[in-house]
């Protein structure tokens, strides 16, 4: 059985230490706890973990920058993001992880 860890996060000097970027900021910290490295992509930067027999795929997601001026990585973007990694990956939505920072203004 897979699992999908998915962090989300921000392009953009701007965002690179704020909460924004959370996402990033978890699964990189998996993956270097793991040892691996994270390969690019179609959906972002991807790396794959063993642990305890299972295999988690962790997605580092960058929310491009229309989607930063327009919202859409808020809810619904994220929604449509999260299908396409469910059917890219073969992964249930069940067996998936998003981690992102969701709310107002920091």
């Amino acid at each position: 059985m897979k699992y999908l860890i998915v962090g989300l996060g921000n392009i953009g000097a701007e965002y690179a230490e704020t909460r924004h970027n959370i996402g990033f900021k978890v699964v990189d910290a998996v993956a270097k706890e793991a040892g691996v490295t994270f390969a690019s992509g179609r959906y972002g930067a991807v790396a794959e973990v063993k642990y305890k027999g299972r295999t988690f795929l962790l997605n580092a997601l960058r929310a491009l920058p229309e989607m930063q001026k327009h919202g859409q990585s808020g809810a619904g973007g994220q929604k449509e993001q999260r299908h396409r990694h469910e059917r890219a990956r073969h992964v249930d939505m069940r067996q998936m992880l998003r981690l992102h920072a969701e709310g107002g203004e920091s």
